[in-house]
């Protein structure tokens, strides 16, 4: 790990350039017995010239890294029965059981958009994979004209799941990818499956009590003792310099999504990606597991080629922009089927991440997992995606060294 660490205490990326990194970032790696092989904090808690030193356990706003959490957690409904994977999810979330998917045309002056009935049901499988049709609407011009039309603007974190979510389909379930609401709808599905108040009590009694995960919550008022650890948001500027940031996820939250806004911290998360690289998992059964780590789009298909003319939604977990490389979706993350060559990911790795330049990944034959966290904005920022991928590699060669 000597070049990531040089990296990182230098504040210079391999190729010379100045990286000025954010100002703190944690990483850690653990084998499938839970032990940590590699763990590291560097960097100041915020910009602040008296700043304390980042440490360890610091908390961190999980972004998108909540989907993982929601999925396993979805899984384990399935494995109680309380819903197959390729079931209508109508009658449980009626919500989405008349969805209509929009077609619009981007040359219009007018933004102008026309609505059809979708000709088939969304089921739990395509909430998980991306390939449902839902979207989050900002960002995403049909859904922003859509939202203009009724007098709206894009209501993605600031509302109920319902309202946030209820948007038009892109594309008919199952025919496309796009990355959008669907694993926040998983999150109200658990809550009726489960007969809960609240997504956050369901996670308690199923996740976070069994691994004993003690800083992670989607409420401060629950954890009053994490307010004062939490790791500071910055912004880098187009001339590489940082300034204080603001994180775009509102605190109390507008509701508790299945597809982000977890508040945790290093150790906590490490014990989920732990636990999915495990010979006997604590969360699931081994099978569901495997389950997760298969790719669900098959080769020539609308939403595997969909996934691929996306990758900056996941430069991040790739280490940059990789072309035409084997990638495919497993259930809630992307899935590498080949060889990683800017990350040296072995094929069969899991990977996906969050906003603030936040990346995990687990491989279940290898039984290592991995996690690059900090909070700086914007996303897949050049800097930080070099020196996550510097920190796989660098695992990776340590890892395959220890092997031969």
């Amino acid at each position: 790990m000597e070049a990531f660490e040089r990296a990182l205490a230098s504040g210079t990326a391999k190729d010379g350039r100045a990286a000025r990194v954010s100002h703190g970032i944690i990483v850690a790696a653990v084998d499938k017995s839970g032990e940590y092989i590699y763990k590291n904090a560097s960097g100041l808690v915020s910009l602040h010239p008296d700043s304390p030193p980042v440490q360890f356990d610091n908390e961190l706003v999980m972004a998108s890294c909540t989907k993982l959490i929601t999925t396993i957690a979805a899984l384990q409904c399935v494995e109680r029965g309380l819903i197959g994977l390729d079931e209508s999810i109508d009658k449980h979330l009626p919500e989405l059981a008349n969805s209509q998917v929009i077609t619009y045309d981007s040359k219009s002056e007018k933004e102008s958009f026309t609505l059809a009935p979708a000709k088939t049901q969304v089921t739990l499988r395509q909430l998980l994979n991306h390939s449902s049709g839902l979207a989050y609407d900002l960002g995403e011009p049909a859904l922003e004209a859509w939202r203009k039309s009724r007098g709206e603007t894009p209501l993605s974190l600031w509302a109920p799941v319902v309202p946030a979510f209820s948007t038009p389909l892109l594309f008919e379930p199952g025919t496309q990818w796009a990355y959008g609401s669907g694993i926040d709808w998983v999150g109200l599905l658990i809550c009726r499956l489960a007969q809960r108040m609240s997504l956050e009590n369901y996670l308690i009694d199923n996740i976070f009590a069994p691994l004993n995960m003690v800083s992670t919550t989607f409420h401060l008022w629950y954890k009053p003792e994490i307010c004062q650890k939490f790791l500071q948001p910055a912004y880098r500027l187009p001339d590489g310099s940082l300034i204080p940031g603001i994180l775009p996820y509102p605190h109390p939250p507008a509701d508790e999504y299945g597809g982000n806004g977890l508040l945790s911290s290093m150790p906590d998360y490490m014990k989920v990606l732990g636990d999915i690289i495990k010979d006997s998992p604590v969360l699931l059964k081994k099978e569901t597991v495997e389950l997760m780590f298969s790719p669900q789009f098959e080769e020539g298909s609308g939403a595997l080629q969909h996934l691929k003319n996306n990758q900056t939604l996941f430069e991040n977990s790739a280490g940059g922009h990789i072309g035409n490389h084997a990638i495919n979706f497993g259930l809630g993350a992307l899935f590498f089927t080949q060889q990683m060559p800017l990350t040296g990911a072995p094929p069969g790795t899991l990977a996906w991440g969050g906003l603030p330049n936040m990346m995990w990944f687990a491989n279940r034959e290898k039984g290592v997992a991995g996690f690059y966290a900090t909070q700086l904005i914007p996303q897949s920022d050049f800097r930080n995606t070099k020196l996550a991928a510097l920190f796989q590699r660098s695992l990776w060669k340590m890892v395959n060294k220890q092997d031969q």
